[in-house]
């Protein structure tokens, strides 16, 4: 009877599971026609459709995350985004116009799912910068009980990412910030990618001004920026447990990117720039017990 009762509920699960899965699948199927036909009607008018009266264009593109029921768009759109994030050549094909992204990931409670990891540390060539909160600043401080030790567990895999980043030996392109401020929790989260150009001289004389005033290292600001908007922290539970919906915006219009660029340097106020080898001095101040407890359940966080 119970091993009856046991196939009965992973019967109803499994169906329950493909159910959602299928249903979200058939709105995003309408969805994307849907922007096809407004695509070919852009087209066939020979108009762009415009975001403003300065023909800047706007898109918002939502996506979601349901482990759980095998609905995977962050895990797939934020594998493709981080595994891209290289210098490319300018439109001529040289290497007069190189382009570069920069990219911001902030996250409150942060345990960064190993996929996610392993590109940045080892496909990513773009610089990062990587925000997550203090101990002092996490929503489980002063819990009772086993909760109360939430805050050290986030801790250690801040320190497990910080050390896997030393010995990739890239440290000096990721850098990493802890956000921390008396009497408040951070509850801060999203990504933020930035276009930068650097033009090169064109000629001899030109590259050795250049040169000597440091102007050929110099990066000006490109036309787009992109942000993630949304409810995940970009960990095991977000990409295996918790239900996640999101957004991804891309725009060139100017009064948006500074409001963009102001919500994230926001977030850099209270936040301090860590020393790697400083930070990782704390590893000895966590009990051992605590270590093995945040391996056997990282996938819970």
């Amino acid at each position: 009877m119970i091993y009856f009762l046991n196939f009965y509920i992973l019967w109803s699960f499994r169906r329950i599971q493909r159910k959602i899965g299928d249903e979200v699948d058939k709105l995003f199927a309408k969805f994307k026609v849907k922007v096809a036909k407004q695509k070919a009607a852009d087209a066939a008018s020979a108009k762009k459709v415009p975001d403003g009266a300065d023909g800047t264009t706007t898109f918002v593109v939502p996506f979601l995350q349901m482990g759980l029921f095998n609905v995977n768009q962050e895990v797939e759109l934020l594998s493709k985004l981080f595994s891209s994030c290289t210098t490319t050549s300018g439109q001529n094909g040289d290497d007069d116009d190189l382009r570069r992204l920069d990219f911001t990931l902030i996250s409150a409670y942060f345990n960064l799912f190993d996929p996610y990891a392993d590109l940045i540390l080892h496909k990513c060539r773009a610089p990062f910068k990587i925000v997550f909160a203090s101990p002092q600043a996490n929503g489980f401080l002063g819990a009772h009980g086993l909760s109360g030790h939430i805050p050290a567990m986030y801790e250690h895999y801040a320190l497990d990412f910080v050390r896997r980043t030393v010995q990739a030996n890239q440290a000096d392109r990721i850098a990493f910030s802890e956000w921390t401020r008396p009497g408040w929790t951070f509850h801060g989260k999203g990504i933020w990618v930035e276009e930068w150009h650097r033009r090169r001289p064109q000629n001899d004389t030109a590259a050795s001004a250049a040169a000597a005033d440091g102007a050929d290292t110099a990066c000006c600001p490109g036309p787009r920026v992109a942000t993630v908007v949304g409810s995940s922290n970009f960990g095991f539970r977000s990409a295996h447990r918790d239900l996640e919906a999101q957004l991804l915006l891309v725009t060139d219009n100017d009064a948006l990117r500074e409001r963009i660029a102001e919500e994230k340097n926001s977030l850099f106020i209270h936040s301090e720039l860590l020393d790697p080898s400083v930070f990782l001095r704390r590893d000895c101040l966590i009990p051992a017990w605590l270590k093995y407890a945040a391996r056997v359940f990282r996938h819970f966080f």
